[in-house]
């Protein structure tokens, strides 16, 4: 019981997260940036698929401030 209740909280933490289209990232490095932490910390993104059936992938917003925090160093 407690670890259905342990995952249901961590899946409605990560519903209220802010998110990113990551197409409105336009920035290379940025996309690069984004990739590499993604696959360094086994991070997870959102796929959405709206009702015409496009995808169009989701990520945290503090991913972003990671990353926009690291190039500007």
């Amino acid at each position: 019981m407690r670890v259905i209740i342990a995952v249901l909280s961590v899946f409605m933490f990560a519903q209220a997260q802010d998110m990113v289209n990551l197409s409105s990232i336009k920035d290379k490095e940025m996309v690069k940036c984004l990739s590499g932490y993604i696959k360094e910390n086994k991070t997870h993104v959102r796929m959405i698929i709206d009702q015409n059936g496009k995808k169009e992938l989701q990520i945290p917003r503090e991913y972003v401030n990671h990353c926009r925090d690291t190039l500007n160093r």
